[in-house]
């Protein structure tokens, strides 16, 4: 009867694969809820016309409704012990030790025979300083541009690459102006992982390494004709991509002189429109 009842009070040891599923489940529940309340408006008033800003809510909640189901999909079975002596098998993808996953690159509307660039054109940028673990790593980049591109809040670096891909020289963007440009080009970083919150961290060798088979992916998936990359340092890490024009820019994050390196970007667009 003893070993009975220590039996019974015995608690399962945490499984941290819980940990990443909760979070997935969460961030349904909040778009859920945003979901219902758009519903709500609707239904209670027939014939009501939703605003821009609402019709890309909807569309932003609609590919991040997308991108929890896509994680809790491939979330590992519960039901399969995690063994003791593996404790970091839990983790998402993109931290073992081994060659990262492909993080999904955002590709705009027209990105290709479409774009207003006559070219496609790929911004690569360094890493992901902004991840905050709420969602799919492989989600990262898409969800920042539709947070900070096509949605109400705004950061300084893709207004300026969009100034970029306008050709001015900074000054007020309006909202309409910054969606359309983005919708030209397709984007990436080449750090396929959370690297900290701050740009000027350095970035461990191992995950330069450990990125490239990933960012090859990527460009295989792309084919761009033009690379832009943002950033003297990103620059030396790159490995060769035999056929693409390639052109390194000063990086966004920090001041950038649009007098300076827009011509950089006009000569190479010009080179491979030819």
């Amino acid at each position: 009867m003893e070993a009975d009842s220590a039996a019974s009070t015995t608690k399962r040891k945490h499984d941290p694969r819980l940990n990443n599923l909760l979070l997935q489940f969460a961030g349904l529940v909040d778009v859920g809820h945003r979901w219902s309340a758009l519903s709500s408006r609707l239904m209670g008033n027939p014939g009501i016309c939703l605003s821009q800003a609402e019709c890309t809510e909807l569309e932003l909640l609609h590919n991040r409704w997308k991108a929890y189901i896509h994680a809790i999909a491939k979330s590992p079975d519960l039901s399969v012990a995690q063994p003791n002596d593996a404790p970091n098998a839990a983790k998402s993808a993109n931290t073992h030790e081994g060659a990262l996953s492909p993080v999904r690159p955002w590709v705009g509307k027209r990105y290709g025979d479409e774009s207003r660039l006559g070219a496609k054109v790929l911004f690569l940028g360094q890493s992901m300083f902004s991840f905050t673990g709420e969602e799919p790593i492989q989600e990262a980049v898409i969800l920042d541009v539709e947070r900070y591109v096509l949605g109400s809040e705004r950061r300084a670096y893709p207004t300026k690459v969009a100034n970029i891909v306008l050709n001015r020289n900074g000054g007020y963007l309006a909202a309409e102006c910054l969606c359309e440009a983005w919708q030209d080009i397709a984007f990436t970083n080449y750090i396929q992982h959370y690297v900290g919150d701050d740009s000027r961290l350095p970035v461990e060798r191992s995950l330069q390494r450990r990125s490239e088979k990933a960012f090859y992916e990527v460009v295989e998936q792309l084919r761009p004709d033009l690379m832009v990359v943002l950033g003297a340092r990103l620059a030396e890490w790159l490995p060769p991509t035999p056929g693409i024009e390639r052109v390194c820019i000063h990086s966004p994050q920090s001041s950038f002189e649009y007098a300076r390196w827009n011509p950089v970007v006009q000569a190479a667009l010009a080179k491979v429109r030819a």
